[in-house]
């Protein structure tokens, strides 16, 4: 492997490559190293799967959506593909992982602030796959979104065949549909998993996030829907919230809407990893989205 990033590394650069070291655990899908390339550090991510060039394009288009905002985020610098490998660089932040800070509450607080920043980023395409200049084929309107997920419910009737959803289950679900399509949405970007697991403390305890694989357009309850879908504690949400400035009474008014943003992306969630991992049963955030699932549509 390192003789292939040594590669790569050139390719890009035209210099050596000083020194490789795989930084573990932070990533489901990716793997992910740190390069010095003569003076400089960079980050390297890696699938294996030429598909995923799709990913990485989308993540660099965020990315730089975000820093024309003076967002704290990386800066990308190449893509490509390589043996079937599809590869993203871009620069190293200096800090350690804001996971790893003491005071989460101050975590939590700056990422409602750089949320309130990212979503005043309007764009024209929708959903988790968003049209854009270098994504022609991505979603360009709502119902585009909407019939996609209406097909992550019913293609093959996967999630029938595994019993993992009961036929009521199912047709509670298909019964979002129709109100889904009621909705009138004007897309904003939204980073799709802001969490300090995503994000670099630098010494001056600025907040940058990066990993922007989940980045999407939505509504920016979208962005509080993750909290609902993956179980942050209500401490957190409300130092998120006060730092973001949205009051207890407009999550009120809109909880039913993020529920069902989160059910939107639990269930994506949920039919990734069940295509995706050789015994899905044993993956954790499958587990999790299914049976998070399961709740939410009882309090709907």
């Amino acid at each position: 492997m390192d003789l292939f990033i040594l590669n790569i590394i050139k390719g890009i650069f035209n210099k050596e490559l000083k020194h490789v070291e795989e930084i573990v655990g932070k990533g489901v899908v990716n793997r992910v190293f740190k390069c010095e390339v003569g003076e400089f550090k960079y980050i390297l991510r890696l699938q294996n799967t030429a598909d995923a060039l799709t990913n990485y394009t989308k993540e660099e288009w965020a990315m730089n959506l975000a820093l024309s905002h003076n967002i704290n985020t990386a800066q990308p610098i190449a893509l490509g593909v390589r043996d079937n490998f599809s590869f993203s660089i871009q620069t190293f932040i200096e800090g350690f992982n804001a996971e790893e800070y003491e005071d989460q509450v101050f975590v939590w607080r700056e990422l409602g602030k750089i949320a309130k920043k990212i979503h005043t980023i309007q764009i024209e395409g929708f959903g988790e796959n968003p049209k854009f200049e270098k994504n022609p084929n991505g979603h360009a309107s709502w119902q585009d979104v909407v019939y996609w997920f209406e097909d992550r419910l019913s293609c093959d009737n996967l999630f029938l065949k595994f019993d993992i959803f009961t036929q009521d289950e199912l047709e509670k679900l298909k019964d979002l549909i129709p109100v889904l399509l009621n909705w009138r949405i004007t897309p904003v970007l939204c980073h799709g998993n802001l969490t300090p697991r995503n994000a670099i403390l630098d010494k001056n305890n600025c907040l940058f996030v990066y990993d922007w694989g989940t980045s999407c357009g939505f509504p920016k309850e979208r962005e509080f829907a993750e909290f609902v879908a993956w179980d942050v504690s209500e401490k957190h949400q409300e130092a998120f919230f006060e730092g973001y400035g949205y009051s207890k009474e407009e999550y009120k008014k809109n909880k039913k809407s993020i529920y069902i943003l989160a059910i939107m992306r639990l269930i994506d969630a949920a039919r990734w990893g069940i295509e995706h991992k050789s015994d899905w049963r044993k993956e954790d955030f499958v587990l999790h989205a299914i049976k998070r699932v399961k709740e939410l549509l009882s309090n709907i």
